[in-house]
C-alpha cells in the first residue's frame, strides 16, 4: 500500500517557466497519489500562483525575501517545518538549496534529527556563469537527504564531487502531461491570435518559448528571421533582463516584414504549439529542456542547437533537429531542409516518444521510489 507523505516543494520563484511546469505536473501526479503537496514560494516573481491554486494546490506566499542574501529566511523556514511537519522537504536549483540546507542544519540542532532534504537540480547555466555558486552547489549538495539531476550531464556533475556517494544521486528526466485540443478548437484558437497579433495566416509560423534571457540566445533568431519574408516567428516568455529585451524589441520593431511577436508570458503552451508549425531554440545550456518536450508532445517538428539538454532528446529516437549553435548558415540550411519535410512523419513519433519516457505518471512514480526508499 502508497504510503501517504505531507511534501514542500520550495522554490524561489513562481513564474512561468519550465522550472515552474515541472513543479506544477509533479505536483499534480502527487495529489493523484494521495501525497498532501505544498509550494512555498519566498521571491517577488509570482505570476503563476493563482494558476496553481486554481489547479488545487496548496501555495504558502508569506514568507518573503529580503533583496540580496536574506538570513531570516533560515529561521523561518525551519519554524514553518517545525510547524507543518512536513515528510520531505523538496527544492529546486540553488537559492532554495542554501537557506533549506542551513535550515536542516539548524533543525537537527533543536529536534536531535534531521528532516528529509531531497534538492532537484533543473539545470547549470548558473554553475557555469558563477565559480561563487558552483562552490555552494558542490558544498551544499553535502547536506541534503538526495540529489535528483534531470540529465546525465547533470548527475555526472555531481559525481565527479568529492566524497559524494554515488547512491545519495538519481537521475529523474522531466515529464509533461499530454493534452489535445480538437480541430475546430486549434482553428478557432489560431483566428484569434491572428487577428490579435496580426500574424499572417499563410505563412509558416514558427515558435520560441523561453524566459526572455541571453542563455536562450532569442536575439539570434530575431536577426535571423527578420530577413526571411516568408516566414514568421513568435517569441513567448517573460523578460528576465530588461537590457537584453530592449535590444529584441529594436529588432522587432525594425523587422522590414513586420514577421516577428513578441507575446509575453503566456499559460497558453499546448495551444500555441498546436498552431504554430514548427519550434525553434537558439539556448547554449539545457538541462532537458520542458519547452521542446511540449513541441515534440503534439508531433511538432523542433530545430534547435546543439546542445547536450537538446542532444539527449534523440537519445531514443532521431526526431529533434541539431545545428551549430550560433551558426547561422548551419541553422539556415537545417531550416530549409525542415520546411521542406513539414509534414514528415518522424516528427509525429515525438508524441509517442513523450508518452513513453517522459509522461508526469513516471517522472512522480520516481520521485516517489526516491521519497521512500
Amino acid at each position: 500500500m502508497l504510503k501517504t507523505l505531507k511534501i514542500a516543494h520550495f522554490t524561489q520563484f513562481l513564474g512561468i517557466g519550465g522550472l515552474e511546469k515541472i513543479i506544477l505536473e509533479l505536483s499534480l501526479e502527487q495529489m493523484r497519489l494521495g501525497h498532501s503537496v505544498t509550494v512555498i514560494v519566498y521571491d517577488y516573481e509570482q505570476g503563476w500562483v493563482e494558476y496553481f491554486k486554481e489547479q488545487g494546490i496548496r501555495v504558502i506566499t508569506s514568507l518573503s525575501k529580503e533583496d540580496g542574501f536574506d538570513l531570516s529566511l533560515v529561521s523561518k523556514f525551519t519554524s514553518l517545518i517545525e510547524e507543518e511537519k512536513f515528510d520531505i522537504i523538496h527544492t529546486h536549483d540553488i537559492n532554495p538549496l542554501i537557506y533549506l540546507s542551513l535550515a536542516r542544519f539548524s533543525y537537527s540542532i533543536k529536534n536531535s534529527e534531521s528532516f528529509k532534504l531531497i534538492h532537484t537540480a533543473h539545470t547549470l547555466d548558473h554553475v557555469e556563469k558563477s565559480k561563487k555558486v558552483e562552490l555552494f552547489e558542490k558544498i551544499l549538495s553535502h547536506f541534503t537527504t538526495q540529489i535528483i539531476a534531470v540529465s546525465q550531464k547533470i548527475k555526472d556533475f555531481y559525481l565527479m564531487q568529492a566524497l559524494v556517494d554515488p547512491a545519495r544521486v538519481s537521475l529523474i528526466e522531466n515529464g509533461i502531461s499530454q493534452k489535445f485540443s480538437s480541430q475546430s478548437d486549434i482553428d478557432k484558437y489560431k483566428d484569434n491570435l491572428v487577428s490579435q497579433f496580426n500574424l499572417f495566416a499563410d505563412k509558416p509560423l514558427a515558435l520560441c518559448l523561453s524566459r526572455i534571457v541571453p542563455l536562450k540566445d532569442q536575439l539570434f533568431l530575431a536577426e535571423i528571421f527578420k530577413d526571411l519574408p516568408h516566414l514568421q516567428l513568435i517569441i513567448v516568455g517573460p523578460p528576465s533582463d530588461p537590457i537584453y529585451f530592449e535590444q529584441i524589441k529594436q529588432v522587432v520593431q525594425n523587422a522590414p516584414y513586420q514577421n516577428i511577436h513578441l507575446l509575453g508570458a503566456r499559460s497558453d503552451v499546448i495551444e500555441l504549439n498546436e498552431i504554430a508549425d514548427f519550434y525553434v531554440s537558439a539556448s547554449s545550456h539545457e538541462g532537458l529542456p520542458v519547452s521542446v518536450l511540449e513541441a515534440m508532445s503534439v508531433g511538432k517538428p523542433c530545430l534547435v542547437s546543439d546542445i547536450a539538454g537538446h542532444r539527449i532528446l534523440n537519445k531514443y529516437e532521431k526526431i529533434v533537429d541539431l545545428y551549430e549553435r550560433g551558426n547561422k548558415a548551419d541553422f539556415m540550411s537545417k531550416l530549409n531542409h525542415l520546411i521542406e519535410s513539414l509534414h514528415d512523419m518522424k516528427y509525429k513519433k515525438g508524441r509517442d516518444i513523450v508518452k513513453k519516457y517522459y509522461s508526469t505518471s513516471k517522472m512522480a512514480k520516481r520521485y516517489n521510489e526516491v521519497y521512500t526508499k
